[in-house]
Formats: C-alpha cells, structure tokens, sequence
C-alpha cells in the first residue's frame, strides 16, 4: 500500500513538472540583440504538434531544454564623485539642489553688426576743405555706352552765324577717344571745319589724328611711341597731306594733374595731288602739356615740329592749344575753347599758314 502511494506521487510530480516546463516553453524569449526565435520540436512520437494531442512526457524523463537569454552588457563603472575641498560644507543627501536666480534687467544688447558704410569720394573730399560738385541725375538717359568703360570718349560741336547785309555760317564739330592703363596711353581725335559766307564755301578742313605710347614701366620716365595724321584742305595746294612717325619719348612730369612729355624720332609724309606728290623723310620733335589747373578746369597744349631731311630748311609746324571748364549742371557737359594752328614752309601757291580758334559745347560719353 506504501509502495502504490509512493508511485503514485512520483507520477503526479511528474506531470506537474512537465505541465509547468510546457507553459514556460510557450512563453516568448526576453528581449534582447537580435535574439534568433526558434520553435520548439514536437513531442515525441508524432510529425506535427497540431495534428495530434499532447502526449505527457513519460515518467523519469528529462524536461525540455529552455533558451537562456544571453547576458546583458556590464554597466559602466560610475564615476566617484569631486573631491569636497576642504573648508566647504559636505552636501547631504536630502540636500535640495541650489537653484540659480534669475538674470537681472540689464541694459539691452544690440545683436545687429555695427556696418558704417565706406565713405565717398565726395566726403572725403570735404573733409580735406576741397570743392565738391553735387552729381546730380543727368538730364539724358545712357541707352548703351559708345566704349567700354576704361575708356573716355566725347563729342564736340561749335556754331557761329550772323544775318543781315551778310550771311555767314561756321561749324566745328569733332570727337575723341582716350584710353590709359598701366603700359599703354592710346589717343585718337579728329574734327571738322566749315564756313560758308553768302553761300560760298570760305572753309572746309579735317583733321584726323592718332597716337599711341607704350609704358615701358611704371615708374621710368621712357616711352616708345607712333602716330599718324591726316589732313584735308579744300583751299591748299594738294588734295590730302598724311604722315606717319614712331620714336621715344620721355616723361618730365607724369602726376595725377600735370603730365609734360616730349618726343623725338623719325618717319614720312606725303601731299596727295600736289605738286610734290611724293613720300619724303622727315624729323620729329614734339612736346604736348596737360594740367588741371582747377577742380572744374583743365589746359592742354600740343607742338609737333616735322623739319624735312632732303631739303634743309623746309619744315612743318602742327599746334593745338585748348581751356576745358566743367559746368556743374549736366556734369558732363564742358565749354571748350580751342585754338588750332598749321604751318608750311613750302604752300605751293596757297596761304603757309592757317589758324582755327572756337568755341565749342563738350559733351563726354
């Protein structure tokens, strides 16, 4: 009876166990990095575990083995708090933290950069006590520029006329363009004379005139130049007198207000439908000046010297003298007067010397 008690437990322990191990075989595995879940085998004896009812292990055998979870990271070590200096009262646990008071009103903080703007031209021009002229909005509208913007070009034009017991009417009209820069000084001008007295033609010249010279540095005085001329007189002898020169030239004065050069060389020149209708050397001595002798004025003067080498004694003399003045309303509007003057030794018949002089409206581009 002892021994049918005995076995009797053993199956009922038995079944317990094997009811408890199932349940906890069902559970899901804890969380963990990427922990692969795989599905326990069927009881023994059968193919599928759906397909058939559970079947209870059998008395003494092992119970089905659990998937132990993998061991979690080891906490970082906590770091041992700041040494207490000493003299300072030690911090108890039931310490409340000290909180900071508020930031009192101060005065307010501008967080915008302080951006003076550059001065002008014109202010620091006042401030030196110099004369400065408002430029105001032009009275024209630039539709598109002539040049580019390096260069200074400008128009001119003068008139002059009378009516009564005479009608006489005079013209000047011309133009030019300038261009500098650190190794080259380019100048091309030209202009126009006519004067008609009674409807006769009393007047009818042109000039064209062309110049360049090479920097040879910035700071020496030497340059290397050429230039060519053409000019045209209805009243002389020929038809069209042309010229063409090169040679050095040295600066005696090259400043922002005054600039004085003069040139030395060689070349040719040639009367078209003269009587000497041919290419003869000649010599060239130049000088031109230019100051600005106020902030609103400026003079300019220029003499070319061309004696000939075949025949000594014979030469050519070219001068041209002008007074520019600024006028302050439209600002790039000026009064002009010229003076223009040439001279030959050898006039074939007509007059050796002819003199312009006018005044003009400039108007720079």
């Amino acid at each position: 009876m002892i021994q049918a008690r005995y076995y009797l437990s053993l199956v009922l322990l038995s079944l317990f166990t094997s009811h408890a191990f199932g349940q906890a075989s069902l559970l899901p595995p804890p969380a963990g990095p990427d922990l692969p879940v795989e599905p326990l085998p069927p009881p023994a004896g059968t193919s599928d575990a759906n397909s058939t009812p559970w079947q209870p292990p059998p008395a003494g055998a092992a119970p089905p083995a659990v998937p132990t979870p993998p061991n979690p990271p080891p906490a970082a070590p906590a770091t041992p708090p700041a040494p207490t200096p000493a003299g300072a009262p030690t911090p108890s646990a039931t310490s409340t933290p000290a909180v900071a008071p508020p930031p009192t009103a101060g005065p307010a903080v501008n967080l915008t950069p302080d951006v003076t703007p550059p001065s002008t031209v014109a202010e620091d021009a006042k401030k030196d006590g110099e004369v400065v002229i408002d430029q105001s909005p032009q009275w024209y509208k630039r539709v598109f520029l002539i040049m580019p913007v390096p260069w200074d070009s400008g128009v001119e034009l003068g008139l002059n006329g009378s009516s009564g017991n005479s009608d006489t009417l005079s013209i000047r009209t011309g133009g030019y363009i300038k261009q500098s820069s650190k190794f080259a000084k380019f100048n091309m001008s030209s202009y126009y004379n006519r004067t008609a007295s009674d409807g006769e033609i009393t007047q009818n010249n042109a000039q064209f005139d062309l110049r360049n010279d090479w920097l040879l540095d910035d700071k020496s005085p030497w340059t290397l130049f050429v230039t060519d001329n053409v000019f045209y007189d209805e009243f002389k002898a020929y038809n069209v007198q042309t010229n063409a020169d090169l040679g050095v030239g040295y600066r005696f004065f090259h400043e922002k207000d005054l600039e004085l050069i003069g040139r030395a060389g060689a070349g040719t020149s040639r009367e078209f439908g003269g009587p000497d209708d041919r290419w003869v050397p000649e010599s060239l001595l130049g000088l031109e000046y230019s100051q600005k002798v106020y902030t609103t004025q400026k003079l300019s003067a220029k003499v070319d010297y061309f004696p000939d080498l075949d025949m000594v004694g014979e030469f050519r003399l070219v001068a041209d003298a002008s007074w520019e003045v600024e006028l302050v309303q439209p600002s790039n509007l000026s009064l002009k007067f010229s003076l223009t003057d040439r001279y030959d030794s050898t006039p074939s018949g007509a007059e050796p010397n002819s003199m312009n002089y006018s005044a003009l409206m400039l108007l720079k581009l």
